[in-house]
């Protein structure tokens, strides 16, 4: 298999970072499925391709899974992996598809109809104007089928996705931003020069990335979204002057999952509220020409509609572009990291659930 073909971008930047910075943590990882109870499928499978494809037996990595076909909760663990991020990172779009298929099927549902694709990202795009929306959900669906299930969204309109291999379908190459890993793994490593952990993995991913790759930071992986947006950008700022700045193109991603209230706002995940004041702290500091980037739930039209109805009532513009994932039906699958180097560290929400019936299988 061609892994780098088709993961995620945002995973091979991560790992190009790690290997540039000459860093090498050790990581838990943490899988698990939101769509809740039902039986758990494709864990051997997913197994038997991370074993393959990393060579995680030879470091003495682990692997704790359920038996597929058993039991599972919403938000329950279903797997633990545990080795150097670097010879695991790229992985993770494999393995979360395989899963997230295989379980949605076992639990009567269907598979994926391209027609329906196409028609969901035809009424995102028309909502948007001429806004970009990418898809980036290849994780959602088993690698085999990403090529046809990308193509199917670029029928619908999507500018671009997360995988080479379903880029292909227009003669692009894949792309992605920053994700929360880089920032979980690399936080052990900061130096005394930097006291927020997103703006050091900010500096890391601007001093090692091809200078082509936009400059796209998450900021919601400590559930400090406006206080994060804030820090990156000044910091990103006095760190590419002149035409470095519009030639990098920096921005900020907001993907606040579910579990966290956004900062300084009232309700869960990303909201009207939090872009919303995303953008006038952005504002605010003379950053207008910083673009927003949402994700997390944005595959539903009605949720799109919410945000367009705000900006036209506020007279505010909320994004610049989207990143959408689920645009079918999927019991997706789920991974963070949870420990590095044995110690707890994870992104906020997402902390480490111990769960005593996965068994070791490597």
């Amino acid at each position: 298999m061609d892994v780098q073909k088709y993961t995620d971008k945002y995973f091979t930047y991560t790992r190009e970072v790690l290997e540039s910075a000459g860093f090498d943590p050790w990581v838990l990882i943490q899988v698990f499925i939101r769509k809740g109870p039902g039986r758990v499928y494709g864990l051997a499978e997913a197994t038997k391709a991370i074993i393959e494809n990393s060579g995680l037996e030879y470091v003495n990595g682990v692997i704790y899974a359920l038996k597929d076909g058993t039991k599972y909760k919403s938000g329950e663990p279903v797997m633990y992996i545990e080795g150097p991020l670097r010879i695991i990172a790229e992985l993770e779009t494999i393995y979360l598809g395989i899963i997230s298929q295989a379980t949605t099927l076992g639990n009567g549902g269907k598979e994926v109809r391209l027609p329906d694709v196409t028609n969901r990202m035809e009424q995102i795009v028309s909502l948007v104007g001429d806004r970009p929306v990418y898809y980036f959900g290849a994780r959602h669906w088993s690698w085999m089928q990403d090529r046809a299930i990308s193509a199917a969204a670029f029928d619908g309109g999507a500018a671009g996705c997360s995988t080479d291999a379903g880029a292909e379908a227009r003669n692009q190459k894949g792309l992605g931003t920053t994700n929360h890993a880089l920032f979980v793994a690399c936080r052990p490593y900061i130096t005394n020069q930097f006291s927020n952990w997103t703006v050091w993995g900010a500096h890391l991913f601007n001093k090692y990335m091809d200078k082509d790759i936009p400059r796209t930071i998450l900021v919601d992986t400590w559930n400090t979204e406006i206080a994060t947006t804030r820090a990156v950008m000044k910091y990103l700022r006095s760190n590419m002057a002149g035409n470095t700045w519009y030639d990098r193109r920096p921005g900020v991603r907001i993907d606040t999952c579910g579990e966290n209230v956004g900062q300084y706002c009232h309700a869960k995940g990303v909201t009207v509220e939090l872009a919303r004041k995303a953008r006038l702290a952005l504002d605010e500091y003379d950053y207008r020409d910083c673009p927003i980037t949402l994700s997390s739930g944005f595959a539903n039209p009605e949720k799109v509609q919410r945000f367009v109805e705000a900006e036209q009532a506020l007279g505010v513009k909320l994004f610049d572009s989207l990143g959408v994932g689920q645009l079918f039906e999927s019991r997706s699958a789920t991974a963070d990291i949870v420990m590095v180097s044995g110690t707890h560290r994870s992104k906020t929400g997402r902390e480490y659930i111990e769960n005593k019936r996965c068994k070791r299988i490597l």
